[in-house]
């Protein structure tokens, strides 16, 4: 075993040695490990939801298992017409200035990240940069990597964690391809305000640059208020020619093992993702494409991701609450659903505090040092309220040195 071992990691292609494994999956998988041996686990490191699919999701595979004969077809590598006109409809009422949006901008994939890559790979030549603001989610600087691009880093100011116009404008060079944008943002939860965005888009025109909005958190935003979020979508024919928009059912209808995402950009891009998919995944799974079908054309679906979102909020205000009165602080995020903490106080990198803490308060958190800041852990709070008070009394007991009889970090 320890020769294969040797021999591969001497024979890998270059491009796989310099990609980093996922974080947030890691932790994830070591909690769970530790929970199959008896060790009860508070999991605040997962980015899905507590909620079950929608109900018409649910009536949809039902009705489509009655004829199971269809569900051992391939569908168009894009996916199903139904299904890509709906999520057209959807887009074109977010638009102004735009041309009304038709299936063919659309390009249904197996979840986000596999839109987001093909997006990427139908951009990026050798050595194209793609301006990344950070904190980042993990996954786009290694996309970048794995397309042969080169990822560049512009640190928001920690104030609002929302990037500026000005700091893209300061990191473009004449290598520069794309500017990966994410509002709502994973992990911090920032937005980026209206007039900000309409600046970087301008930036992008001006520099004949790609945008890629990853808007997947959209239906998570806590307050409406002037200047709040926007999609790219609704920024003019002009802006929406030169961009991607990346979304999925993963979040909004708390379906993430179902792997179904999708990306809205220019017909001459679709066509290209369509070719590159199908030499890849081709289709996304039938199943479901019929289940997002179904929670899209549900009346009820509107009021279930409402209430999913109320009580996100509530529980967010409890987290936020509870982080600032220990020796952590956390401004409270606008959308999305992770607290980005400030662990300065405790004296112990993102990487250290997270093994502490899983190992002895046995409370998942992920090291903010993945996403580019060692100061900071990622808590989720898109799981029980239950689970984030008990999380909450077990970190703040630990901090104060009263777990397992470990001295508290500041001691």
């Amino acid at each position: 075993m320890e020769q294969t071992e040797q021999t591969f990691l001497q024979q890998r292609s270059l491009r796989i040695a310099h990609i980093e494994p996922s974080v947030t999956l890691a932790v994830s998988t070591k909690a769970k490990m530790m929970q199959k041996e008896g060790i009860r686990v508070v999991d605040l490191s997962a980015g899905e939801t507590d909620f079950p699919p929608p109900t018409g999701a649910i009536k949809a595979v039902q009705a489509v298992l009655k004829g199971k004969h269809l569900l051992a077809r391939y569908t168009p590598t894009l996916g199903i017409p139904e299904l890509r006109e709906t999520i057209a409809k959807q887009y074109s009422k977010k638009t102004k200035e735009t041309k009304a949006i038709s299936q063919n901008n659309i390009a249904v994939s197996a979840g986000a990240k596999q839109a987001l890559y093909i997006s990427i790979a139908v951009l990026c030549n050798p050595n194209d940069e793609v301006l990344i603001p950070a904190p980042i989610w993990i996954t786009y600087a290694e996309q970048v990597k794995l397309c042969d691009g080169k990822p560049v880093f512009c640190k928001t100011e920690e104030e609002s964690f929302a990037v500026k116009a000005d700091l893209l404008r300061e990191r473009i060079s004449s290598k520069t391809k794309a500017i990966i944008l994410n509002s709502p943002c994973n992990p911090t939860g920032a937005i980026i305000p209206q007039s900000e965005l309409k600046r970087i888009a301008d930036v992008a025109l001006e520099h004949k640059l790609w945008l890629i909005s990853d808007e997947v958190y959209e239906p998570f935003v806590y307050e409406s208020h002037e200047g709040g979020f926007s999609s790219v979508a609704g920024l003019g024919q002009e802006v929406f020619e030169k961009s991607i928009i990346i979304s999925a059912a993963s979040k909004m209808f708390s379906m993430t093992g179902w792997r179904l995402g999708y990306a809205v950009a220019p017909e001459p891009l679709i066509k290209a993702m369509d070719a590159l998919q199908g030499h890849t995944t081709s289709n996304a799974c039938s199943l479901a494409q019929y289940a997002v079908l179904g929670a899209l054309q549900d009346a009820r679906t509107k009021k279930y991701v409402q209430t999913m979102r109320n009580e996100f909020k509530k529980r967010r205000e409890v987290m936020i609450k509870r982080l600032n009165q220990m020796d952590l602080s956390c401004q409270k995020p606008g959308g999305a659903f992770f607290a980005f903490a400030d662990i300065t106080r405790t004296h112990l990198g993102s990487v250290v505090l997270c093994k502490e803490l899983l190992q002895n308060a046995h409370v998942a958190c992920v090291p903010g040092k993945a996403f580019g800041s060692d100061k900071h852990i990622r808590l989720s709070y898109a799981t029980s309220m239950d689970e984030i008070k008990k999380g909450m009394d077990q970190i703040e007991k630990w901090l104060n040195g009263g777990v397992k009889g470990e001295r508290s970090p500041r001691h």
